[in-house]
């Protein structure tokens, strides 16, 4: 099984298409009468077709839950909310906060009042992101072994290279 896509039921489509367009700089990669799907793989789906697809009444779907979030990430997060601010309709969650890893974090509503957050992206050294996965890899490999053991009680990683360098 496979994960196609998260539709998310909007009561007026071409409002909505404008707004993830417009706000989060999404692209319409299929436009349909009653759909469209995002770049980002979210489907908006029209209320009006929605309700007879699952044949209930068009009461029966209930927005404004906030228990769906919708998270998008951006690299630059100034400028974003830079962006953010230019539209004066927008009714924010809450205003922009710092998460326990140091990274902002600002969440919002769409039109129908689905829950979005943007998360500042971490900028990662390229040299971090190969020692990573150099250790990720060697430690795979010396799974097995006291190595493993001893480097994981001294958080020395680099032992674990080494020791797998002097194997070969």
């Amino acid at each position: 099984m496979r994960f196609v896509c998260g539709k998310v039921i909007v009561t007026d489509i071409h409002r909505s298409t404008a707004f993830y367009e417009d706000v989060l700089m999404q692209d319409v990669v299929v436009r349909k009468d009653h759909y469209v799907v995002l770049s980002s793989g979210i489907m908006l789906f029209d209320l009006t077709v929605w309700k007879e697809y699952i044949l209930i009444a068009e009461t029966d779907v209930r927005f404004s839950n906030n228990d769906v979030v919708l998270s998008f990430e951006e690299n630059d997060f100034d400028d974003f909310l830079s962006h953010l601010k230019s539209f004066s309709d927008i009714e924010l969650v809450h205003d922009t906060i710092k998460k326990p890893n140091g990274l902002r974090i600002i969440r919002f509503y769409d039109p129908d009042h689905h829950v979005i957050e943007v998360n500042e992206t971490k900028n990662i050294n390229p040299d971090d992101i190969l020692k990573s996965e150099m250790a990720f890899l060697d430690l795979r490999t010396c799974a097995t072994t006291e190595v493993l053991s001893s480097c994981c009680l001294t958080g020395d990683i680099d032992s674990v290279s080494e020791n797998k360098l002097n194997k070969k």
